[in-house]
Parts: structure tokens; sequence; C-alpha cells
């Protein structure tokens, strides 16, 4: 089953304590640097060849379209979501989670770049399988460029 929704509560954090004492102080040491991150490099996918690569959707170029005719182009491809996840299962059989997809309308209505924003499962092909799906879709011409956050809901 594919469920597809917006908004929602964001699912608990747990917090485990740390392992030893020392730790537990070094973390509140203020002398010391925290190190770094490790950068997470999220699936992006460009669609199009005449779209510039990392283009700022911010640039000034910004356009709008309503939401309701975003929707209704999405639950159109709602079959094609589902073979993504229905392949996915066949590999991870209970795979289950939120994969948010975020992906950039041109003025022509055609998706130019679409990307993984968040996922709550590890789910490598099926995030492929999305980005792929995603940048056929054709949307109805906005005044600009919109970038849209869609949060796409699994569930055996």
């Amino acid at each position: 089953m594919l469920v597809a929704a917006c908004g929602g509560a964001p699912p608990p954090v747990e917090v485990s304590p740390p392992a030893q004492p020392d730790e537990a102080a070094a973390l509140n040491d203020p002398s010391e640097p925290l190190p770094d991150p490790e950068p997470v490099e999220l699936p992006r996918r460009q669609c199009r060849d005449d779209a510039p690569a990392g283009r700022d959707p911010h640039d000034g170029s910004a356009g709008m379209i309503a939401t309701e005719p975003i929707r209704d182009v999405i639950a159109a491809h709602s079959t094609e979501v589902g073979r993504c996840y229905e392949a996915e299962l066949a590999r991870s059989p209970g795979a289950r989670g939120r994969v948010t997809v975020r992906f950039a309308i041109a003025p022509d209505g055609r998706v130019s770049e679409s990307e993984i924003a968040s996922a709550t499962f590890e789910a490598p092909e099926l995030e492929r399988c999305l980005l792929e799906e995603v940048c056929r879709w054709a949307f109805p011409s906005p005044s600009g460029v919109v970038t849209v956050s869609y949060p796409f809901e699994f569930a055996p």
C-alpha cells in the first residue's frame, strides 16, 4: 500500500546517555571544539540537459503554482511511485517510512531537477526510482521556477 501525505508530526527521537561519565564532561567543555559532522550526500538527479546543475531555486526566478494541480499530478503518478515501493518491498520486506522528494518545476512545467530531501529509512534503490519517476512528470506551467518538497509515506 502507498500512502502519500503532507505534514504530520516528526518521528520521536531516541537519545542515548553517554557510555562513560568522561564523555559527558568532554561534550560540556566549551574549550574543546566539537568535531565537524561528516557531510552526507543525499541523492540528486538532473532531469534535463538544459537545466543548470546545482541551480539555486531562490535566485530571483522563483515562480508560483497552485497547490491543487501539484497534488493532482502527484496523485496521477501514484501507480509509478507504488511500483518503486513494491520493488523495495521485494528487496526489504517490511520496509516502511517517509521519503521526502524535493524537485524544481521549470517555467515550461517540466521537472528540471529532483533530490531526496530526507528519508526515515535507508532504501537507495527506492530513492533512485523515485527521483527517476519525478523527473518524468509534467505540471501546469508556473510563472517561474517552483521548488516543491513532497513527503511520500510508505507502509506494507
